[in-house]
């Protein structure tokens, strides 16, 4: 039996509906891909043109630098002041110039944030010591799951290397701190830490009982062995960590 026209009708409206909605899903997908696709070459646009500003633009009157690396490694900024203080004049020195004689960290040095806003370390120093925001952006700057304050960096010749990168270049703040990070590589290495020190002294008590040649040999392959636990599932990690994240 032939179909009559109206199931004809209903049937090919139906099916022209369902094609106009899948359309337009994918039409909406696409869009959705293109936001995204915009969203981050807008955010690599705003770095870069922080890469073209002159080195004589109103750095004195900036905080925010998103490229540490790039602003004090090639600009060079000399004219660069602490927007809290309104005062202090920011210098990129070395380390030891940066150093009081008592070992404090003067007025001038330079301290970055994770947001990328720049500011004189001792007035972060006041700043943080009552909040956990940061003065100019507001971001709460603060470790998710141990709820420590976030440590900023100090801006220095040597210093500057070991500034992980910013969240506008792509960096985060990891959910704990340098210190929650090291208490929990102790607690893994632990047991096996535990289990290098016994070999460690029975090989030691065997070399008092009878100090063979073989038994020397053996000592000195279980210290190498703690040495080695010790360095590398423990400092290199730490070290890692620290390059790595703020």
């Amino acid at each position: 039996m032939l179909p009559s026209v109206e199931s004809l009708r209903l049937y090919l409206k139906s099916t022209t509906e369902r094609e106009r909605q899948q359309k337009y899903h994918n039409n909406e997908g696409q869009e959705g891909d293109e936001k995204e696709k915009t969203s981050r070459l807008k955010g690599w646009l705003s770095l870069i043109r922080h890469w073209l500003k002159p080195k004589d633009s109103e750095m004195a009157k900036s905080s925010f630098v998103p490229c540490p690396k790039v602003t004090f490694l090639i600009d060079k900024p000399d004219k660069i002041h602490c927007q809290i203080c309104k005062c202090t004049r920011l210098l990129f020195q070395s380390e030891e110039a940066a150093q009081e004689a008592d070992g404090s960290w003067g007025d001038s040095v330079p301290a970055m944030m994770p947001c990328g806003h720049v500011a004189g370390a001792a007035c972060l120093d006041a700043w943080f010591a009552d909040h956990d925001t940061c003065p100019f952006c507001r971001r709460r700057l603060v470790y998710r799951k141990c709820g420590h304050k976030v440590t900023t960096r100090h801006v220095t010749h040597e210093g500057l290397f070991l500034i992980p990168m910013t969240i506008p270049e792509g960096g985060a703040i990891p959910d704990l701190c340098i210190k929650c990070q090291q208490k929990g590589l102790i607690q893994t290495v632990n047991v096996r830490y535990q289990a290098c020190c016994r070999r460690f002294v029975n090989a030691r008590k065997r070399f008092q009982d009878s100090p063979g040649e073989v038994e020397l040999r053996a000592l000195v392959d279980r210290k190498s062995e703690l040495e080695r636990l010790v360095f590398e599932e423990y400092h290199v990690q730490v070290i890692n960590a620290w390059l790595r994240h703020w």
